[in-house]
């Protein structure tokens, strides 16, 4: 606009800009962004949607025009695990401006999208929505987290990852009263294996006995590589003796392996039921000196 015009526009107040007028400007600035933008007025009529926004859910910006507001929010919710139930509730007429942002995840194809919707009751009532797909934030994140509770060598929960899960447990069993048991196992002579056939063929007897112990375990219990050559498994709804049968069912398991130049593998166990309003780490106690009591009476058995 010409600067004489403007200072006219100026200088007769106020003056309502048209939706046309705006819309090269606005075309040209939400094309350039990778964010979906969605805005409508007070009615909930589509006033402009970009194209990234389209591509998001797999339609044309004119398909989305043509669905409206309602049926683009039908269109995601037949494609989404859940969606949040006020994605579809309309900005209300005279209420304050407000920020809301929710996330979900759409499947074929699989994407975890943002979406942040801002009221704005200046110059006119409007809503302004920015979707974003954060697929491999989120990807990440959750890689990053399993990093952080798994055990890198063997797979299984490190103590970090345990230690989370024991907590949860014992709310459990301070909540409704479950069993929860534990076993404590260790390989046995295994620095003689690092010593004699090195650390790469001690690290294939770690992981060949994890694998071991997951594929004997139900799904309910947890194994960790508790430290070393050390490994505990929380066994959840389970008393004293069924944690001593599947401590014996993964010593057994263990020594039917066969390591290459190791041959046959051992572990002894020791086991341990948390007693109602001990300390976990009492119970733990126990267990540890239940394996010691196994160590010392020979190795390769289970001792409670």
């Amino acid at each position: 606009m010409p600067r004489a015009q403007v200072r006219s526009a100026r200088s007769s107040g106020p003056v309502a800009v048209s939706a046309p007028s705006m819309s090269p400007y606005l075309s040209m600035l939400t094309e350039s962004l990778d964010a979906g933008v969605l805005i409508l007025d007070a009615s909930q009529a589509i006033v402009h949607c970009n194209d990234a926004l389209g591509a998001m859910f797999g339609l044309a910006p004119q398909q989305i025009r043509r669905l409206g507001y309602e049926g683009l929010v039908e269109r995601i919710r037949a494609m989404t695990v859940a969606l949040p139930a006020d994605l579809s509730v309309p900005p209300e007429a005279g209420a304050d401006a407000r920020t809301v942002c929710h996330e979900f995840e759409t499947r074929d194809p699989r994407s975890v999208i943002r979406w942040v919707s801002r009221t704005f009751q200046s110059p006119e009532p409007a809503e302004v929505i920015i979707c974003t797909d954060i697929t491999t934030e989120v990807d990440l994140a959750a890689a990053y987290q399993r990093l952080a509770v798994t055990d890198a060598l063997t797979g299984l929960a490190n103590r970090r990852g345990i230690d989370q899960h024991m907590r949860r447990e014992v709310a459990r069993v301070l909540r409704h009263g479950y069993r929860l048991s534990f076993a404590l196992l260790d390989i046995d002579h295994f620095k003689n294996v690092n010593d004699r056939f090195g650390h790469g063929v001690g690290d294939e007897v770690l992981r060949r006995v994890s694998e071991s112990m997951s594929r004997t375990l139900r799904a309910s219990d947890l194994a960790a590589r508790w430290g070393g050559e050390e490994f505990l498994v929380v066994l959840t709804d389970t008393g004293l003796e069924g944690a001593r049968m599947c401590a014996e069912r993964i010593r057994a398991a263990v020594e039917a392996l066969s390591v290459a130049r190791v041959g046959n593998v051992t572990i002894s166990a020791g086991v341990a039921e948390l007693s109602p309003g001990e300390d976990l780490s009492i119970a733990l106690l126990r267990a540890d000196e239940m394996l010691y009591k196994a160590k010392a009476s020979g190795r390769n058995c289970v001792c409670s």
